[in-house]
């Protein structure tokens, strides 16, 4: 687990309202998904079609390159190979889930919660 300090650093899949998946890198989960849903991410997902945004899977690391390298895996991947690598991470790949477990980050999870026409997205450290 990272200390206090130290920067965080995540490698990130969002499932787009139009099915497709959308990976990053990003120090700040909730503040990089608030950023996408904005309309001020990436180009890919500024695209109305690709709205509503729902990250399904973080994984977390101590240095950024290692990070970097997974998205960019990741993206060199076909579709049913990210599939089969999300689902070896036990994520369903479904628009409605709306807790992520982050790989690598012990007792953490990305909360989406919606409040009327806002989506607000924080990572808490689960009680144990």
């Amino acid at each position: 687990m990272a200390d206090q300090g130290q920067q965080k650093h995540y490698f990130y899949v969002l499932l787009c309202g139009d099915g497709s998946l959308y990976a990053g890198y990003t120090t700040d989960l909730a503040k990089r998904l608030a950023t996408h849903r904005a309309g001020k991410g990436a180009k890919y997902t500024r695209a109305a079609k690709r709205q509503p945004l729902t990250m399904i899977y973080a994984e977390y690391f101590d240095q950024k390159r290692p990070a970097l390298q997974s998205e960019a895996r990741f993206k060199q991947l076909n579709r049913a190979e990210k599939l089969a690598y999300l689902a070896q991470a036990q994520v369903n790949v479904h628009p409605s889930q709306a807790l992520v477990l982050v790989k690598g980050l012990q007792n953490h999870l990305l909360v989406t919660t919606k409040e009327g026409d806002q989506t607000h997205a924080t990572t808490e450290e689960l009680s144990t």
